[in-house]
């Protein structure tokens, strides 16, 4: 596990984005680009990108310098500075997370309707694919009942009731978001309290340097297709959902790390490595089942990929989704899928083989000739199939170091 020491403190304060994340959202790919080579059945809300969704970045620097200024000189002054930066940076997130929330309130019939779109077309909405619990299971079972008695009968009756399905199935989610949005606000005081003593006492010292990707896109489009096997060979739009179940192990671990520090009791840490050890079982359990999916398929699963791979804004929104910096267990998830965190130095599989797939692509871009296509989906192909077969001795390999993984994260959690 890389760099989890360098964002402890962020994990004490729970915050969804900070001034340093919300800085590269100026970089991030446009709302064209987005929808360029974008999977025709994916939902507008469903279909941000990962680097927007970064609920533990590493610490902002202006938050790293203030801590740096203080431990200089331990004053009244420099630790109300502190104080008073990291309220900014909370306020930052806090107004980030209403106005991405505001979009979903503006863009609820548009959402609704595309849902239905996929339904028409014999499809089902993204949510109904999560193989992990989102604590809307009634209302997941309400829209899947609609749809059944849809499929048996397309009347306009039964095509209402599953669109008033949706709609309740939406409205929960926006509940959800809400509810998160006023913890997020409530905690304020509790979270900067713990946070300010963390950061000021003797044992903290955060890392200065930022984990900066070394690895370009040509090494790593092998571990993209890694990225697409791991979610069962299928391209899912990302789903805020799935960082609400992100937020459910981050926070547990919060608490329970926060308990440790408090009180570090034998009785604590165990308590601490427990919940370390469900998000790491979790994480291994679904990209196990997921790679069931795309094993299943063989080399029939690439064929979508393949479509979209050739488009040169995917690749880049792909890569982005790759190397940003994730939650904590955004990086476990990446450790159980990828054997590291895949941000700053890290070694890509199938190396070679990427570099002539993006040098034929490069190429094909020139040239749009039906040799020229023919040519990337056979070297596509080979590097796929390996993939495959490099995942699942991955996976089985990863079985044998959970506990490797779960130790490690646990000291660095403690120290």
């Amino acid at each position: 596990m890389k760099s989890f020491t360098h964002t402890v403190a962020l994990l004490i304060l729970a915050f969804g984005f900070s001034a340093h994340a919300a800085m590269a959202l100026e970089a991030a790919p446009t709302g064209k680009q987005r929808q360029r080579g974008a999977p025709a059945d994916s939902s507008p809300l469903f279909a941000a990108s990962a680097e927007r969704e970064s609920e533990h970045p590493p610490l902002p620097e202006n938050t790293k310098k203030a801590i740096a200024d203080y431990k200089r000189n331990p004053t009244e002054a420099n630790k109300n500075r502190l104080l008073k930066i990291m309220n900014e940076n909370y306020d930052a997130i806090i107004q980030l997370k209403k106005d991405k929330l505001a979009d979903r309130v503006r863009g609820r019939e548009k959402n609704i309707n595309h849902w239905m779109q996929a339904i028409r077309s014999g499809g089902v909405p993204p949510f109904m694919k999560l193989n992990t619990e989102n604590q809307k299971g009634s209302e997941r079972k309400a829209v899947a009942e609609a749809m059944e008695a849809y499929r048996k009968d397309p009347s306009p009756g039964n095509e209402a009731a599953v669109k008033e399905s949706l709609g309740a199935y939406y409205d929960v989610f926006l509940a959800e978001q809400k509810k998160h949005i006023k913890d997020t606000e409530e905690s304020r005081e509790a979270r900067m309290t713990t946070a300010l003593e963390r950061f000021t006492s003797d044992r903290f010292k955060p890392g200065f340097q930022a984990a900066k990707t070394t690895i370009k896109k040509e090494d790593a489009l092998a571990e993209i297709i890694c990225s697409y096997i791991s979610v069962g060979a299928e391209i899912v739009p990302v789903n805020p959902e799935a960082r609400v179940r992100e937020r459910s192990f981050n926070s547990a671990i919060n608490t329970a790390q926060a308990n440790y520090l408090k009180d570090p009791t034998e009785k604590n840490r165990t308590k601490l490595k427990e919940e370390i050890t469900k998000a790491f079982q979790a994480a291994y359990d679904v990209r196990l089942e997921e790679f069931a999916k795309a094993d299943k398929k063989g080399l029939a699963g690439a064929s979508a990929l393949f479509a979209q791979i050739q488009d040169a804004d995917f690749r880049g929104r792909q890569f982005l989704e790759l190397t940003q910096q994730r939650n904590l267990y955004g990086r476990i998830d990446r450790t159980v899928t990828f054997g590291s965190n895949t941000v700053g130095t890290w070694e890509p599989r199938l190396k070679t083989e990427s570099h002539a797939l993006a040098k034929l692509l490069h190429e094909y871009e020139e040239s749009s000739a039906q040799q020229k296509k023919q040519s990337i989906e056979v070297k596509f192909n080979d590097i796929y199939g390996k993939m495959l077969a490099a995942h699942k001795k991955h996976l089985e390999e990863t079985k044998a170091k959970l506990d490797i993984y779960i130790e490690k994260t646990l000291k660095e959690l403690t120290s």
